[in-house]
């Protein structure tokens, strides 16, 4: 579950516009400061158990995309642009190949919110995906 992360990241990498840097809360280490760019960072948010057999169940992570910029004249337009690559980028893909394991459905678009930033400068849109796979436990 955890190695979606790195492929989400670089998909959003690929797709937003110049100016934006992509870091993964478990894949990139390093600063998360805001330097000059605006920022976009993947993390996970939690995950869903909807269905539960004897031998299975069924998890649906959430990840989130925190895309970040400066407040001004230009963020409204930046966030907007970006809002529009990340859901271009993510809602409805599917990984071609087994991530972890596992297949995972394809990604969904199920929720986005204005987070409150400790920064009165920053402006964030958090835009969150749900995907699901099956684990299975004992027979």
């Amino acid at each position: 579950m955890l190695q979606l992360e790195p492929l989400m990241v670089g998909r959003l990498s690929d797709a937003l516009p110049s100016g934006w840097s992509v870091k993964g809360e478990l894949s990139s280490p390093g600063d998360r400061r805001l330097d000059g760019g605006q920022l976009a960072i993947v993390s996970l948010a939690g995950a869903q158990v909807p269905t539960v057999k004897s031998s299975a169940a069924m998890v649906a992570p959430a990840w989130t995309v925190l895309l970040v910029a400066r407040k001004g004249d230009s963020a409204p337009a930046l966030l907007d642009a970006a809002l529009s690559a990340t859901v271009d980028a993510l809602h409805n893909w599917s990984m071609a190949d087994p991530v972890g394991g596992r297949r995972w459905e394809p990604m969904i678009l199920a929720q986005m919110s204005v987070p409150p930033m400790q920064d009165d400068a920053l402006l964030g849109l958090a835009i969150t995906f749900t995907t699901s796979a099956l684990f299975r436990g004992q027979p």
